[in-house]
């Protein structure tokens, strides 16, 4: 292998608790490829990633791990900042409360005169150059929280980039994950110049309409196993559908031909008394929003950024204060902002990062009956073996892949974490339930197994209300959508009605 090459695994494996999560993977990137790696949650990407980064050690008996010809010391993170790879996650790493340069130079050394003072302008000087070289002119000193996500991943991608001179491989986890399809266009050119620096990319999505676009390559894998790879060109979507979900998993149409999806869930009765009634709420961008929402349906709401939508679930969740208007569950008022008062009313909510939806340091176990926990308590006494036996009943009734009830959460892959995120929620037996980008960053598989999970609450007669930007899976699960534009809802689709280009079409007005 060539100094100029990028990165080379031969038969990396992992095992956690006598079960294997990876096996004998073989993986290579050139300098200057963008090579795909693919498989629903679960299938070892995320474990390969962590191994890559020094969080994990491979099993013994696995093969080097190279980059530039220089072997990595397996379970050091150093080794691999060393060898010039760098990492960035769905997360993304930034503050949102610090200006671009202060984020361009976390973890770096400020220049500074000789008395110790920050020469801000050489900073800034040096911020624009990184910035500029990839087209990107975004100032210095703006806050990075206030800009589009678009540009906040462009941030991440340049200062991965540029935290030294020699970087020599790129690893991007679900990058447009939370990004409309023209903010990806503008992605991807970002990514061609990096990729024309020779940076060797590791490209982790969910979306397989993006492979012919951005990929040169392609690995998919399938509980631990390699099940293909090759050059792109051998890969038709069709084909990476069928390896990585298999025949039984029911799969989204692809976006450019999603206009025959049709909402697939029963429009309830609606002379029943809502579940939630939304009157006059006014809160940031959202200006007067009005609707109501009945038990049995899946109530979607979609709109672009600006329309109101982000701030509609901030406020429902009581992550943003009204500044007028009324919410009320089950007949009675709300009192917004007070989650313990509302979840008494019989509310539940899945909202905001992964990360924050489960505590990553608890079990499986503790995760999913923290929301009912209570309930196995007797005379100021936990009754355990009650707990644990109805939290194995949920792992199994929601299919959540993991070891056992006693592993970390934070072990698994992020669909089953998002499993175990609305699985806690649905164990309180709410009557409304609204979430937030339930499918974000989740494989075909487990998009299929989390619409099911919410079939199955409407079917015991909650509302679910979805605030969702993938306007595939709204249509595809929806019985009624919600359209907001300028701070309102302006239109309504129902059942046969919801196809994906009215929906664009109303979002856009």
């Amino acid at each position: 292998m060539s100094d100029m090459e990028g990165l080379r695994a031969s038969g990396v494996s992992k095992s956690f608790h006598g079960n294997r999560v990876l096996h004998n993977l073989d993986l290579e990137i050139s300098a200057g490829q963008v090579r795909a790696l693919l498989g629903h949650n679960g299938s070892g990407k995320s474990t390969f990633i962590k191994i890559l980064a020094g969080y994990y050690e491979p099993d013994d008996g696995s093969g080097p791990i190279t980059v530039g010809g220089k072997t990595l010391v397996p379970g050091d993170p150093d080794s691999t900042f060393d060898a010039g790879v760098t990492f960035v996650h769905q997360t993304l790493g930034l503050v949102g409360q610090l200006s671009v340069l202060e984020n361009m130079r976390l973890g770096m050394p400020w220049r500074t005169t000789r008395l110790g003072a920050i020469v801000w302008s050489k900073e800034r000087a040096a911020v624009r150059e990184a910035l500029a070289a990839f087209d990107l002119h975004v100032h210095p000193d703006a806050e990075v929280g206030q800009l589009s996500t678009v540009e906040q991943t462009e941030i991440a991608i340049v200062r991965a980039v540029s935290v030294r001179d020699d970087i020599r491989v790129l690893v991007l986890d679900e990058p447009t994950a939370a990004l409309t399809e023209h903010e990806v266009q503008k992605l991807f050119a970002l990514i061609a110049r990096v990729q024309a620096r020779g940076v060797a990319i590791l490209y982790v999505t969910h979306r397989l309409d993006e492979i012919a676009q951005i990929a040169d390559a392609v690995t998919v894998l399938s509980d631990g196993e390699t099940v293909g790879q090759g050059p792109v060109a051998e890969f038709p979507e069709r084909r990476l559908v069928e390896l990585i979900a298999g025949a039984s998993v029911s799969v989204q149409q692809p976006r450019a031909a999603a206009d025959a999806v049709a909402g697939s869930s029963a429009v309830p009765d609606q002379d029943e008394a809502p579940r939630m009634t939304v009157a006059g709420l006014k809160a940031g961008e959202l200006v007067d929003a009005r609707f109501d929402g009945h038990g049995g349906e899946i109530l979607g709401a979609v709109g672009l950024l600006g329309s109101g939508i982000i701030d509609l679930s901030r406020a429902l969740t009581g992550r943003l204060r009204p500044e007028t208007g009324d919410v009320t569950i089950n007949g009675k008022r709300a009192r917004l902002g007070d989650m313990a008062a509302m979840v008494h009313q019989g509310y539940g909510a899945v909202v905001g990062a992964r990360s924050d939806r489960v505590l990553m340091d608890m079990t499986v176990r503790e995760n999913i009956t923290l929301a009912t926990v209570r309930n196995y308590f007797r005379g100021g006494f936990l009754r355990s073996r009650a707990e644990k036996a109805a939290a194995a009943s949920a792992i199994s009734h929601y299919d959540v892949r993991c070891a056992g009830p006693e592993v970390e959460t934070g072990t698994l892959s992020g669909g089953n974490q998002q499993k175990v995120a609305i699985g806690k929620v649905l164990q309180a037996g709410p009557s409304v339930i609204v979430l937030e980008e339930p499918f974000n960053g989740v494989d075909a598989r487990g998009r299929a197994e989390i619409a099911d999970m919410l079939r199955a609450a409407a079917a015991g007669g909650a509302l679910v209300l979805l605030i969702d930007s993938d306007l595939d899976e709204v249509a595809g699960i929806c019985s009624r959508v919600l359209v907001l534009r300028d701070g309102r809802v302006m239109e309504e689709f129902r059942g046969s009605g919801i196809v994906r280009s009215r929906l664009l079409d109303a979002c856009y007005g």
